[in-house]
């Protein structure tokens, strides 16, 4: 915008579109008590608009200023730390360092725009770290008015064609203070998303609000729901089994399955096992804390990276905190469980009453079943068959909820219908217990791995077999329902998706768990090192073919070589200024109109004066004068410099 546009001198209009700038710098000085370096880059705006300063602005300026910021916010938040937010303090420091010089440099070298977006970011960054206070409040609501403001400045002609423009800067200027509100409460309300999306960056606030633990108790009652969450809790590697085991639950009075004393207070001793005939391995790294039990194999033999305690049942007891570690198991390739005698009668109990009315629903059952295996089996298959999966149950009725559910075939989910088959088992004087753990669905065909989550928290049967000398898995939900029910059928976006979730959730844990070692290990990193080479190269090509196309256009020039510089210069200052880069199919013509489009009418009249000028001098071989070429270039570069 020219200043005869707004009726005020262009000195006085820069220094009206440099508030939002300065309102950014005061806004991170007082929030972050960083007023030392806010300060100062205000006060070098202020001095080089006083003084007509216009630094060059491209990648070098760019990475100058970025690097220097960002060593001086590192030094400075050694001495004065930001305070704590959504984004940690070590990576806050260097990144507003970085911020406060680019914003000040953007604006001075011509690119507004780019200085008010880092701005934006500045406060964006700098606001919600603390509760909010009056000044803070102020600070913002004079960055939003001097943005609407500045923005108005240098849409001026459009404005003065209307109210109903102006009406709409004021909508804009309540959205954005709506928004950035909006903003900075979505910072707080979605922070777990945003630490997957930058690979741990962004601290997670609310991580240890509800760690995961499997329940000491299962209960069956009238009714009943579990939750759907996809919360990541750990990543399994190696030989996947099916199951991974956390508790053991023996002791069943009708509603509720719990652990007896004399298997919670049992110690066994993994190393007194014989060793497997092929053994397996998994790798487990944990994202989040899931209670006191290590969830493991039913063959586990061996547990390095926590401290391990075999309990009965061949649970696995921990006493450290799991989150950030990485656990390795070895065991049992077949995932058997170890011989053991045959368990007492407690494994066979049931109310009475609920045990005269299960037997004659498990006779047809089991009909014509002849082992222990067999009527396992049937039980099994017959809910497989004859039941679907639901995330809710309703078996409110006069009678037993297992005795509705059997009856009537009503949707349930896990719990049920294992209580249910262990029931069966035990009228048919067959041990049985409930089992507690991770049901492994979530394999991703292009890691490998597999993400468990919340929602693969699972439950399920062992039998103890006499023939086999051991308890036995059992798994009587129905596996199609439950996996639509839970949303395990997954398309390959949804596969995509998943392993970028899975390796954005190893970085953030990498990195929380060592800042230093992640970022020297990124820095030395032979992909990194091989992105920014291709990056490098490309925009080296790019320049090489920008010089190409300027020689070949040049090389049409006959003659005098000052003529040839000349039309260099005008090329270079066409894509330095004004982001327009010829091609080789292009015209003089066309690239004239492409200023005028998208820098104003003013800077494209000046680019087709000077190239009428050049015009004569190539081709009608009019005598011209270096100084007339040389004023009309100085005049493009000036025009475009204006509507920067």
């Amino acid at each position: 915008m020219s200043a005869s546009e707004a009726g005020l001198p262009p000195r006085t209009v820069r220094y009206l579109q440099a508030v939002p700038i300065v309102a950014a710098l005061n806004l991170h000085g007082l929030l972050h008590g960083r007023y030392l370096m806010a300060a100062p880059a205000a006060i070098l705006l202020i001095v080089g608009i006083r003084r007509g300063w216009r630094p060059p602005w491209g990648e070098a300026s760019v990475a100058i200023a970025a690097v220097a910021g960002a060593a001086l916010g590192f030094a400075y938040g050694l001495l004065v730390p930001p305070p704590e937010g959504p984004v940690p303090g070590s990576l806050l420091a260097p990144i507003c360092g970085a911020l406060v010089p680019l914003c000040v440099v953007a604006f001075l070298s011509g690119s507004r725009t780019y200085g008010w977006t880092f701005a934006w970011l500045l406060a964006a960054l700098s606001a919600y770290v603390r509760e909010t206070t009056w000044p803070g409040a102020a600070s913002l609501l004079l960055l939003v008015v001097a943005t609407v403001v500045a923005a108005s400045l240098a849409q001026w002609t459009s404005i003065r064609r209307g109210v109903a423009v102006l009406g709409g800067m004021a909508a804009l200027g309540l959205v954005s203070l709506g928004g950035s509100y909006g903003i900075g409460q979505g910072l707080y309300a979605s922070q777990g998303f945003l630490v997957g999306l930058v690979g741990g960056a962004i601290s997670d606030l609310l991580e240890n609000v509800a760690d995961f633990s499997l329940p000491k108790a299962t209960y069956v009652g009238g009714r009943g729901s579990v939750p759907d969450s996809k919360k990541a809790l750990f990543e399994v590697t190696g030989d996947r089994p099916s199951y991974l085991r956390g508790r053991v639950m023996d002791r069943f009075d009708g509603l509720a399955w719990t652990t007896s004393p004399e298997l919670e207070e049992a110690t066994l001793d993994l190393r007194a096992l014989p060793e497997p005939s092929r053994r397996s391995g998994i790798v487990l790294k944990f994202l989040a804390n899931v209670g006191d039990r290590l969830p493991v194999p039913a063959g586990v033999r061996e547990v390095r990276g926590a401290s391990a305690q075999a309990l009965g049942g061949w649970v696995v007891a921990t006493k450290d905190s799991l989150k950030g570690r990485t656990v390795q198991i070895a065991g049992d390739v077949g995932s058997a469980l170890p011989p053991e005698p045959r368990p007492g009668e407690a494994q066979t109990e049931l109310p009475r009453d609920l045990r005269a009315a299960l037997e004659p629903l498990a006779a047809p059952i089991v009909a014509g079943a002849a082992t222990p295996r067999a009527k396992a089996e049937a039980i099994e298959r017959f809910f497989q068959a004859n039941f679907e999966y639901s995330l809710k149950v309703d078996l409110l009725a006069r009678e037993h909820p297992l005795l509705v559910l059997i009856k009537e075939k009503r949707p349930a989910y896990c719990a049920y219908f294992a209580s249910a088959m262990a029931a069966l088992l035990r009228t048919q004087g067959i041990p049985a217990r409930l089992v507690g753990g991770f049901a492994l669905e979530e394999v991703n065909p292009i890691t490998g791995a597999t993400m468990v989550r919340e929602r693969d928290a699972h439950a399920w049967v062992e039998a103890w077999l006499e023939d086999e000398g051991r308890f036995v898995t059992f798994d009587p939900t129905p596996a199609d329902s439950r996996g639509q029910a839970l949303g395990l059928e997954r398309g390959p976006v949804g596969v995509l998706i998943d392993a970028l979730g899975a390796w954005f959730d190893e970085q953030a844990l990498e990195f929380r768990r060592s800042p230093s070692d992640y970022i020297a290990d990124k820095a030395t990193s032979k992909y990194l090192w091989a992105v920014i080479f291709l990056v490098v190269a490309w925009r080296v090509s790019l320049r090489f073919r920008g010089k190409r196309v300027e020689r070949a256009r040049a090389a049409m020039v006959a003659g005098d070589p000052r003529l040839v510089e000349l039309y260099e210069r005008y090329s270079k200052v066409l894509r330095d200024r004004a982001g327009v880069e010829a091609a080789p199919v292009d015209t003089d013509d066309a690239l004239i109109e492409r200023v005028r489009r998208e820098r104003g009418e003013a800077a494209g009249a000046a680019a087709e004066r000077f190239v009428e000028a050049y015009r004569l001098a190539r081709y009608a071989g009019a005598e011209w004068k270096p100084e007339a070429l040389q004023a009309a270039l100085s005049e493009v570069e000036r025009e475009l410099l204006r509507r920067t």
